[in-house]
């Protein structure tokens, strides 16, 4: 229920069609709250593979270059993630990620958090 009232305040408070990037393989709930992903775009969809294995700063440089202002996690990323890494290399590569991402407020920066979901802001 946390991570559905995190996608709401998103779809309240970002302007329709903002391009937002999930980090798990599945983008279907960004776009059904009104934003945007490239899901066809085949460099979209190449660059989400194996997602869990490139390093933050990797994944930065590719939302900037391609216009994303937000990257969102969820639980429905943990959920999908496990299916392809297990459930103990997931958290402990999604907690791994999430602390570059916090050591790097010059790049990232925490919009709306709730104890299953978070936005960041794409500096």
């Amino acid at each position: 229920l946390q991570e559905l009232d995190g996608y709401v305040w998103m779809k309240d408070n970002l302007p329709l069609n903002t391009k937002v990037f999930s980090y798990g393989p599945h983008t279907n709930v960004v776009i059904g709250f009104d934003k945007f992903a490239c899901v066809w775009c085949e460099e979209f969809r190449t660059f989400k593979e194996g997602i869990l294995e490139k390093d933050i700063i990797t994944v930065h440089d590719w939302l900037k270059e391609n216009g994303y202002e937000y990257l969102a996690f969820g639980g429905m990323e943990f959920n999908y993630l496990s299916r392809d890494y297990g459930p103990e290399r997931t958290q402990e590569l999604l907690n791994t990620r999430l602390s570059e991402i916090v050591a790097l407020p010059d790049k990232f920066e925490v919009v709306h958090q709730n104890e299953d979901f978070v936005l960041f802001k794409v500096k």
